[in-house]
Order: C-alpha cells, then sequence, then structure tokens
C-alpha cells in the first residue's frame, strides 16, 4: 500500500522533548469499510478538515506505514490522528529515534498528541503508524502536526 505525505508548510526544528498527553478531542471517522474510491475520499477530506497554514503537514495510508517530515521548527506542536476501518491503530511520532508521542487511536475519535521540539537535535519528525494484528480491517489512518493555535472548521461528513 503506498503511503502520501500530505502538504504542508514545514520549516526549521531542533530536537526534541515531548509534552506528552494524548486526549479524545473531536468525534472522528466514519463507521462503514471504505472502498478504494472511499479510502481516497476519506484521506483527502482529513487532509483537509486538519489542514493548518502555520503547521508542519502530515501523512497517511492503509495499514502500516510511515511519513517523514522535515525541517520542522523548534515550538510547540498538536498532531491529530485520527483512523478508519479498523478497531484502531498504534500511532508514533518521533525524532532522532526517540518517541515523542505515542497512543491507539480508537476509529471513530481523534486523538489529540502534543508535541514540543526543543532548539537542539533534529529536525525531521518520523509519523509511524500501525494496527494490532487482533484488528481486522485495512486501518486507514492520517496524522497532521498543527500548531497549537488551530482550531477544527470543517467537518468529518463524507455525504
Amino acid at each position: 500500500m503506498q503511503h502520501r505525505r500530505l502538504p504542508g508548510r514545514a520549516s526549521r526544528a531542533r530536537a526534541a522533548s515531548l509534552v506528552a498527553c494524548a486526549a479524545l478531542l473531536l468525534a472522528g471517522c466514519t463507521a462503514a469499510p471504505p472502498t478504494d474510491d472511499r479510502s481516497s475520499t476519506w484521506l483527502d477530506r482529513m487532509q483537509t478538515v486538519f489542514h493548518d497554514e502555520g503547521g508542519v503537514g502530515g501523512g497517511g495510508g492503509g495499514g502500516p506505514g510511515s511519513v517523514q517530515l522535515t525541517g520542522v521548527r523548534p515550538g510547540d506542536w498538536v498532531a491529530y490522528a485520527v483512523c478508519d476501518d479498523a478497531d484502531q491503530v498504534h500511532v508514533r511520532i518521533s525524532s532522532d529515534g526517540r518517541t515523542l508521542a505515542e497512543t491507539d487511536v480508537p476509529c471513530g475519535a481523534t486523538m489529540r498528541l502534543p508535541i514540543r521540539i526543543d532548539r537542539a537535535g533534529s529536525r525531521t519528525l518520523e509519523i509511524r503508524a500501525t494496527k494490532p494484528k487482533t484488528t481486522a480491517g485495512a486501518g486507514w489512518w492520517s496524522v497532521q502536526v498543527d500548531s497549537t493555535s488551530w482550531r477544527q472548521s470543517g467537518s468529518f461528513s463524507l455525504g
């Protein structure tokens, strides 16, 4: 399965430490299993719903996969993680091999993961998604890294 890097404004960043908390935030994903066309529509919709001009960007796909975001500038960020067509997906965000945020994302909910990037260190974030072997379905996932001031203005509805 091919994974896509979703566009966003990436700039400088350095090492990482985490203010680690994940909280259920928004009602999330649809319940019906996606077809290939619906999966693409779902990924596009998540990119639109979580788009932040001042954010870093993100990515998504079906099944296990990863996306790298380069040139992340120092500061506080929030990663929004959602999934579809599975019970849950596990998301891990790391830099230089160190975990900055990690959580299970129940499909049907949005997880909010605060991240702090310090001045020293790497300028690359890796977002990795997996699903438990006991979970049925493709496990479509999308993660966007946005500014702390970003607020959702779009709907999840696919019509």
